[in-house]
Parts: C-alpha cells; sequence; structure tokens
C-alpha cells in the first residue's frame, strides 16, 4: 500500500476534458484525505501528511484538504495542503474533542470540504482500521466497519449513509479487511471507483 498516494496524485491531475470546452472556472478535483488516527495508528497519519505533502505539487489543478483525528491536542483539524507554507499545510479549522468514526462527523466534514473547496469533480481518500463487512468489535472478538475512534466503529451502512451519492469520481480505502464485494456493493451508488487494498 506504500504507493497509495502517488496513485491519488495521479487521479487528482488527471481530468476529462473536451477540447471545445471553455476555461472552466472551478478547479479540476478536490481531493480529500480523511485521517481516522485516534487510536493506535496515531502516529501515522503524521508519517501520511508528510507524504502527501512530499508529493504535491502547487501548480496542479486542484486542492488536496486533509481531515486528521488523533489523540493530540493539535487535532482534529481540517487543513489544505500547501507547499508554499513552513509547513507544508494550513490549518483551517481546528474542531474540539469529537469522534471520527461518527457518520455525522464525516458528512460534516464532507459538507465543510465541499462548501470551502468547490470543484468540477471530488476525490476521497479514507485511512483508519477496518474490518470490512464483519460487525462492530470484529478486531476485538468478531464487525462490518471503517474507521475506529477509541472504542468507537463505524458501520459500513453508516458510511455510505454519510456520503451523498454520486458526489465522488473514486473512493480510495486504505485500511484493513475492506477487499470485499459486500463493501463495493454497499458504495455501489457513491463513487465511479473504488480501491480496495487486497488482503496481505
Amino acid at each position: 500500500m506504500k504507493y497509495i498516494y502517488a496513485v491519488c496524485f495521479l487521479l487528482l491531475v488527471c481530468g476529462c476534458h473536451k477540447e471545445n470546452d471553455t476555461p472552466a472556472v472551478l478547479p479540476a478535483r478536490t481531493l480529500l484525505v480523511y485521517l481516522g488516527g485516534d487510536n493506535n495508528l496515531d502516529a501515522e497519519t503524521y508519517d501520511k501528511l508528510v507524504q502527501i505533502k512530499n508529493g504535491w505539487e502547487d501548480e496542479t489543478d486542484g486542492k488536496i484538504i486533509v481531515y486528521q483525528d488523533t489523540p493530540f491536542k493539535d487535532s482534529p483539524r481540517l487543513m489544505e495542503i500547501d507547499g508554499k507554507s513552513e509547513k507544508g499545510y494550513i490549518t483551517i479549522h481546528t474542531y474540539d474533542q469529537e469522534n471520527s468514526a461518527s457518520p455525522q462527523v464525516l458528512k460534516r466534514v464532507i459538507n465543510d470540504v465541499t462548501r470551502l473547496y468547490p470543484a468540477k469533480s471530488y476525490g476521497l481518500i479514507v485511512f483508519s482500521h477496518g474490518s470490512g463487512w464483519l460487525p462492530p468489535h470484529t478486531l476485538v472478538n468478531g464487525s462490518r466497519s471503517i474507521i475506529i475512534d477509541n472504542d468507537n466503529e463505524m458501520e459500513i451502512t453508516d458510511f455510505a449513509m454519510a456520503l451523498p451519492d454520486h458526489l465522488f469520481e473514486f473512493i480510495i480505502f486504505e485500511a484493513c479487511n475492506m477487499a470485499g464485494i459486500e463493501v463495493a456493493y454497499e458504495l455501489r451508488n457513491k463513487a465511479a471507483y473504488i480501491m480496495l487494498p487486497l488482503p496481505q
């Protein structure tokens, strides 16, 4: 899965465009990266942030917006990747402590991103623990879930309900146990393309 961010950058910059199209005011794409790391993946979310910053090119016709939730005091927060800034990103908004595995939180983040960064198309990357189509708390005792925040898990059905139909051009999961036909079926009306990690 180490190449997943390289793939997403390729998807970000590739866009369909007819020869007779007039110049668009909206950018080609806004990519939302949802880092659900209020768990034992907390440090890895910072590694992902570095990878995204290092791979970003400012001349790309689009934006990368990162939502990061960890146990640390600088999160949860919403950031815009910006190679011209000293840190490589600009913090747009910080939130009070919240459950990033809540479908209401995910829905609010999506609404914030589409409102602040309108684009011709959108992509979504989700990084966290996942148990696919097995019921919540599978990782402990046997959950169809994606995104874990402490003891809270978001079921795939709730995840799908939080996503507007046909908003995203693609959804990429960087989470275990997501490569199942049940997951793809549940998200059948949510994106044109779904990339699921293969079992290891």
